[in-house]
């Protein structure tokens, strides 16, 4: 059911986008790996947004408590390719495919 005030209020022209990059960092911290992939595709500013190293570092030390964090350099997007790298390597375990173990080369 719709509210009737809703209803008489005009649609305004502002999006998610037109928030300011720390609002949508903060949005971020919300969402799951799988979900802040998808997010990031969007835009640029959601692309830009989902590079920030805590978020991506959180999901790798949570999903992989013995992590060496000194494997990850500093930089924009390096968490993320680590997290990323990292569950491309056990998707590869999983299948059961030797030859692909191991191969991330994208720590440092």
């Amino acid at each position: 059911i719709i509210h009737p005030t809703f209803l008489a209020c005009e649609m305004s022209t502002y999006s998610i986008s037109d928030l300011p990059i720390d609002c949508i960092i903060n949005i971020c911290h919300f969402l799951s790996a799988k979900d802040l992939v998808s997010f990031s595709k969007v835009c640029k500013t959601f692309y830009e947004s989902s590079l920030v190293g805590s978020i991506w570092r959180r999901f790798s030390v949570s999903r992989w408590s013995f992590c060496d964090v000194t494997q990850v350099s500093q930089g924009p997007g390096r968490w993320r390719r680590y997290y990323i790298a990292r569950r491309s390597v056990e998707r590869h375990f999983d299948k059961g495919r030797p030859n692909d173990d191991y191969r991330v080369g994208i720590y440092k």
